[in-house]
């Protein structure tokens, strides 16, 4: 019974020593995954969209660069003092992903007056004809990876021409739709595979023209920061050639630090460790306060080029 307990003990030390995410002994510790929280845009996409089996030319897209639009609103699931139901575990593992888009009017039974004509930022269909809908995906992260969530959606919710939130009737004959995202720090980004599944009808009633099921899919590297994305023609990745003024390292403020000194620092975690302090440039009027890697990007390492 010893050597069994023992072999036992044994198993799972290895077991955790060898598949627990980087950073903790074993995959049980708390973990939290922050860096999926946000708002995240398309910087590059490649999609594809199927009508009854069938692939549509128009909706064929390899490397989409410079998108713009939101694709995901990532939070945690938790209530307002940010736990959960025992009230004893802060939420750190359970996120919630809002995708909001925009669809036919006709798909939701909708058309001339109580079409609402939605708009939506960056998306490239026109205002006329369309309904704007909501719908809402869960995760959890899991225990062996930090970096990976897999969010599992189906409802779908459009908002009428009076404001009101309308669930989509078929939304109970659809195949769960999802979006299945992992963080990557060199990106600075989310890397998310996407599938959605959807049933419709011209006119929103099954007595009234067409029937059609079509599946939407994709890859998406998402960004929070547009100005991060290289794939931009306006992209600049420059360090501020002006001096900052950083608490640097905890010693006392320094009011000379620039880009090229914080470059130079040979130790990349001291590096890392000073670009991750706040800093401030600019006069009183003008002054600005952010990360020391926001200013120094090329010195901080967040460039892609």
């Amino acid at each position: 019974m010893y050597v069994l307990k023992v072999a036992l003990a044994f198993t799972f030390f290895s077991f955790a020593q060898g598949q627990g995410p980087p950073g903790r002994k074993t995959p049980f510790e708390e973990v939290d995954y922050n860096d999926f929280i946000g708002v995240w845009h398309s910087c590059l996409e490649t999609s594809h969209m199927t009508f009854s089996g069938e692939a549509q030319e128009k909706h064929t897209h390899q490397n989409e660069k410079c998108r713009k639009i939101q694709m995901a609103n990532i939070t945690y699931v938790a209530n307002e003092d940010g736990m959960d139901n025992s009230g004893l575990e802060k939420v750190t593992q359970i996120l919630q992903l809002e995708h909001v888009g925009l669809n036919h009017c006709p798909f939701w039974g909708m058309s001339g007056a109580t079409c609402p004509n939605a708009t939506w930022a960056h998306n490239d269909r026109g205002e006329e004809g369309t309904v704007m809908y909501k719908q809402n995906f869960h995760g959890i992260g899991s225990y062996l990876n930090e970096h990976h969530v897999k969010f599992y959606g189906e409802e779908k919710h459009a908002i009428d021409h009076m404001g009101n939130m309308v669930r989509h009737k078929h939304d109970d004959v659809e195949d769960q739709d999802f979006f299945d995202c992992s963080y990557d720090a060199n990106l600075k980004g989310l890397v998310c595979d996407t599938r959605q599944n959807e049933y419709r009808q011209n006119g929103g009633e099954e007595k009234e023209g067409w029937t059609s099921a079509y599946n939407d899919f994709g890859t998406y590297y998402l960004v929070k920061d547009m100005a991060q994305c290289k794939f931009c023609e306006e992209y600049r990745c420059r360090d501020i050639p002006k001096n900052l003024v950083v608490n640097v390292l905890g010693l006392g403020v320094n009011k000379k630090v620039t880009c090229l000194n914080v470059g130079k620092i040979e130790d990349e975690a001291v590096r890392m460790q000073v670009c991750d302090t706040l800093g401030t440039q600019g006069t009183k009027k003008n002054m600005k306060t952010k990360f020391v890697k926001e200013f120094c990007p090329n010195a901080c390492l967040q460039c892609m080029d």
